[in-house]
């Protein structure tokens, strides 16, 4: 039989509510073999158990402690299972400012499933498995068997051989076995994409607030990692975001110590320049002019 991966997923996106306050906005996907979907379920409950946490949602990480260590546990489960090779987690931000989106009539639900388009066919030619199950969070906006058929019509794109490559990689097609939304509250997996999702576009949206942040703390020779427990309004950064920040140096940090690296220094954001380690913040930059977002 041939194997298949499992794909989870969550967007973030500008409320629509507060006059669509925000420039960025963001998609997860975690993805692993069907044999390691028990392991990494048991794993989220027991922590959502242990600090007696329904429903965790990065929105609601804030100065609470039990969510803040919910949210460690919940990194640390990631990070050792894609470290081990058994989950793979990537994460799509994108800026509705440049110049793809930053057009006039701009479709942001067609501009949603392309994005969505992008993120699983990097998904499934990471793994190299094109035999999917797909289940995106219920609260979705975008029309997910569109992507499923659209995908499933497109063959991957056709790899030149290198130098020491004697035959060219055979062209796949994508096959999405099944497609079924998740109602977050009933699944951790769903919530950890959350995690992920909000915590890579907080870091984006946030980038010069953490820099004035960071650079206060260096000039004042205070630690910049998360070290303690302690949370307060430090440098005129809201209690809230001073959590979040060191859940975003939390992650990095760790992820550094598995070998999976990740930037965060260099743009004062988390942002990942090789796509192959298996926790991935890819920020979309238009491909050229011809790139352009969907219109109406």
């Amino acid at each position: 039989m041939n194997k298949k991966i499992l794909i989870y997923s969550d967007e973030s996106r500008r409320k629509k509510g507060n006059g669509g306050q925000g420039k960025f906005e963001a998609l997860c996907a975690i993805s692993f073999l069907e044999e390691s979907l028990d392991h990494l379920s048991n794993e989220l409950k027991k922590h959502l158990n242990e600090h007696n946490i329904g429903e965790l949602k990065f929105v609601d990480v804030r100065t609470h402690k039990p969510k803040i260590e919910c949210c460690k546990k919940f990194l640390d489960t990631a990070i050792e299972f894609a470290s081990k090779g058994l989950i793979r987690v990537d994460i799509v931000i994108w800026d509705l400012s440049d110049s793809r989106h930053n057009i006039q009539g701009r479709n942001d639900k067609a501009n949603l499933e392309r994005m969505y388009f992008h993120l699983l066919r990097n998904v499934s030619e990471r793994w190299n498995i094109f035999d999917c199950e797909f289940y995106p969070d219920e609260n979705s906006e975008y029309d997910y068997e569109e992507i499923r058929d659209y995908l499933n019509s497109t063959k991957t794109p056709r790899i030149e051989p290198g130098l020491l490559t004697l035959f060219k990689q055979e062209r796949k097609n994508f096959n999405f076995l099944n497609v079924k939304s998740q109602n977050s509250k009933n699944n951790c997996i769903i919530q950890l994409c959350d995690v992920f999702v909000g915590i890579g576009r907080f870091s984006r949206e946030n980038s010069n607030e953490y820099k004035i942040w960071n650079n206060q703390r260096k000039s004042n020779n205070q630690p910049t990692f998360f070290n303690n427990n302690d949370i307060t309004e430090e440098n005129g950064i809201s209690k809230s975001n001073y959590s979040r920040f060191k859940l975003i140096e939390y992650l990095a940090e760790k992820c550094k110590k598995k070998g999976i690296i990740i930037s965060l220094n260099t743009n004062n954001y988390l942002k990942s320049y090789d796509n192959k380690f298996p926790i991935n913040f890819w920020h979309y930059e238009p491909q050229g002019n011809y790139d352009k977002a969907p219109t109406n």
